[in-house]
């Protein structure tokens, strides 16, 4: 759930991650019993703090690498 949380943070859609997507989509030995809109967030920044992940209103600046530029990010970014 870290990575994913890490994704939304930056924007990044976890669908276009297939490391991540094919977590979500095991239908054996799951990581998690939760789905991914499920996510809450804990944080000692306010702004994030006891937060649905898909309601958060700032994210981390974060630019990626030459080869991810275009693939993952969110289609609002």
């Amino acid at each position: 759930m870290i990575d994913l949380t890490i994704a939304e943070l930056f924007n990044y859609d976890y669908k276009k991650i297939p490391q991540l997507y094919k977590l979500f989509n095991l239908k054996t030995r799951k990581i998690s019993t939760n789905n991914p809109t499920d996510l809450r967030l804990y944080s000692n920044y306010s702004n994030w703090n006891k937060k649905d992940i898909n309601t958060l209103n700032h994210r981390i600046n974060f630019t990626l690498s030459s080869g991810w530029i275009h693939h993952i990010e969110k289609n609002n970014r």
